[in-house]
């Protein structure tokens, strides 16, 4: 039976490509907890998505006009996805330990390499319900 619910949490895997320590280039997988958007609500967050330069922009003239540094990308990556992540599995520290979710260390993901990108892509897929594509299937 299919319930409807207030807000519809998912469990969605995000891999991003990565280089480790000895050079090698690596699939990075984690896990993220997505806020699934209502068909109200996905709308303007796929304006935003799809078009990140019209997000940018605004902030950086602003910024330029009040003689501010403009923000950062990981900052207005956080503006976009904050909304829709609620928590992680698989993120630990440089000790490796693991990670608590947070605004701040959400961010600190988000200044990695082609993060961004794959969170939005996955959170695409998961609101869609398409399955992962594995390589060689």
């Amino acid at each position: 039976m299919f319930r409807i619910v207030n807000e519809r949490l998912a469990w969605w895997p995000v891999t991003f490509p990565g280089v480790s320590e000895d050079g090698s280039v690596i699939e990075n997988r984690i896990e993220l907890r997505f806020r699934i958007l209502d068909d109200d609500e996905f709308p303007d967050f796929l304006v935003k998505l799809t078009d990140v330069a019209a997000m940018a922009n605004p902030a950086i003239a602003d910024a330029a006009a009040s003689g501010e540094a403009p923000p950062a990308p990981s900052v207005l990556a956080a503006r976009l996805l904050s909304p829709i992540v609620r928590d992680w599995r698989g993120v630990a520290a440089e000790n490796g330990e693991a990670l608590s979710f947070s605004e701040d260390t959400f961010r600190l993901l988000l200044r990695q390499p082609g993060v961004s990108g794959a969170v939005g892509r996955a959170y695409i897929n998961c609101r869609n319900a398409t399955p992962e594509v594995r390589a060689g299937n």
